[in-house]
């Protein structure tokens, strides 16, 4: 076999991760900030609204999710520049916000903030830190400052040398609001509102890469939200892989955004799938990125739309299928089973009867040969596997589920367990929280990816490649390591298109993830 190379390892200690919020749900609230502020009618309508968003108490979430809103990106220009009765009254939101357990930034911007009115971006920042230095207490101050500024809005974005002049007034009103911001040391920070293109590999300026120009700016400012603006999950992991990894490595974070409102083209936006889909797309993309320490969480835009979106939007139909979100092996004398809990997130509901019709379970360690057994359903969304005969000890076995919801969207899914049965918890483990093995980045990929980890302690390490049916094609690294974050550029280019999992262990510590080869 032809040996894989290995071209990087770099080895990070010391990552200062900002003070901020993880795993948030966030809105951006634009129009309707004034209706919020001055009505107390509307106020418990858009608090009742934060607390119990679309799909929260759908029959088929699961526990935690969809999360409450935690997170406002709120305009509110007219009250932070108006006379002492509109600001006070700013002033007074913002504490009882805070009081319900809401975290409030400014929002503003504008195209022209990054050419002809750089110096207007820089005078509202001086307003909001002014709004809140007068503030009595901290709970009537914002937390932080959002800047949408879409400086590619501007004429001239399409000539490479009128370009480089726009992106440069941007960085200069980004540097200015960051210092003023690092300046006041007391806890507010600063985040910036970036499509999803600005990673591009295409050429952006002076022949260099969007990678070196979305560094640029990611090191700048404390966060960035991506507008990910697109409406599948597998897209928006796609697109926002690059910035949320870069985020764990410099100690930064990425909330990732999506829309609710109806815009051209129609991928563009959740608006024809509505809340049911789109929470099903949210989830997965939420537990891909979960793990990542630069992933702060999801952002809907925006309220006004996202008040009245309907379940299954212009469609009227579930279209999303149901997936598996765990399976263990869970010993016993004489009746070890395996147990898979398979979820349709705000969907119509698993078909557990279907789903265990076309399932199947083989032992990879003994030549992928078939397991008879029984299937069960344990309860909703949770089925069992019980073998004739005992598992192998020491063995990895392939499962092949055939998850079915109750309106017939279907998803193939396979996963592999390994089974140790004494003792019962050395298969998993123990996991730390600091021993993390993140998503690799791209993926799919073709042929180069990049494999990033964390361990806690100094261990004897080893990162294997499988096939999916359970054979090794490469050992990547088999070493002692200190603790750190590791991040290692992996070339596939010998081998062929398909999925593959790669298997991260450290100490008593191990996790698998699975990653695409697309050629």
């Amino acid at each position: 076999m032809k040996k894989f190379s290995l071209l990087i390892i770099i080895l990070v200690f010391g990552v200062n991760v900002i003070k901020a919020q993880t795993n948030v749900r966030a809105m951006w609230v634009w129009g309707s900030t004034s209706s919020i502020i001055e009505y107390s009618s509307t106020r418990t309508a858009f608090y009742n609204f934060c607390a119990n968003p679309p799909g929260i108490n759908d029959p088929n979430a699961i526990k935690d999710y969809p999360r409450p809103i935690t997170l406002l990106f709120m305009s509110a220009h007219g009250y932070v520049v108006g006379d002492s009765a509109q600001r006070a009254k700013l002033h007074s939101f913002l504490k009882d916000a805070h009081s319900r357990g809401l975290k409030i930034e400014y929002l503003d911007g504008d195209k022209t903030w990054a050419t002809t009115n750089i110096s207007s971006g820089e005078k509202y920042m001086d307003y909001v830190i002014a709004f809140n230095f007068e503030a009595k207490d901290s709970t009537e101050r914002f937390d932080g400052i959002q800047y949408d500024v879409e400086p590619y809005l501007n004429s001239g974005w399409s000539d490479p040398a009128t370009r480089e002049t726009i992106w440069n007034g941007f960085i200069e009103l980004l540097t200015y609001c960051q210092t003023k911001i690092d300046s006041l040391n007391d806890g507010t920070y600063f985040g910036v509102a970036i499509p999803r293109w600005y990673d591009s590999t295409t050429g952006w300026l002076n022949n260099r890469s969007g990678i070196y120009y979305c560094e640029q700016l990611m090191n700048l400012v404390d966060y960035v939200a991506i507008m990910d603006y697109v409406d599948t999950s597998d897209r928006i992991i796609k697109d926002a892989g690059f910035e949320v990894l870069y985020a764990s490595q410099i100690g930064k974070r990425a909330v990732i955004g999506v829309e609710t409102q109806s815009v051209d083209p129609p991928t563009s936006t959740f608006y024809e799938e509505g809340w049911g889909n789109m929470e099903d797309d949210l989830y997965k993309v939420d537990r891909y990125f979960k793990d990542q320490i630069g992933y702060a969480g999801i952002a809907i835009h925006h309220y006004d739309y996202y008040k009245n979106f309907p379940k299954w939007g212009t469609s009227n139909k579930d279209i999303t299928p149901p997936e598996l979100i765990n399976s263990k092996f869970v010993p016993g004398n004489g009746s070890s089973f395996f147990q898979f809990h398979i979820v349709d997130i705000c969907g119509t509901g698993v078909d557990e009867s279907k789903t265990i019709q076309n399932s199947t379970v083989s032992n990879l360690s003994n030549g992928n040969s078939p397991v008879t057994g029984a299937w069960k359903i344990d309860s909703t969304n949770y089925v069992s596997f019980y073998p004739d005969s005992a598992f192998s000890n020491d063995s990895r076995y392939l499962i092949l589920l055939h998850a079915v919801d109750s309106v017939g969207n279907y998803s193939d899914i396979k996963d592999t367990i390994a089974v140790n049965t004494t003792p019962v918890e050395q298969w998993k483990g123990n996991t730390t929280a600091a021993f993390t093995l993140h998503q690799n980045y791209p993926n799919p990929f073709n042929p180069t990816t990049r494999l990033s980890f964390t361990i806690e302690k100094k261990a004897k390490t080893t990162l294997k490649i499988y096939d999916t049916l359970g054979q090794e094609v490469k050992t990547v690294i088999n070493s002692n390591l200190n603790p750190g974050i590791y991040q290692i550029n992996f070339n596939a280019g010998s081998l062929p298109s398909g999925i593959y999992i790669y298997t991260l262990s450290s100490g008593l510590n191990s996790m698998s993830r699975k990653m695409i080869l697309l050629k």
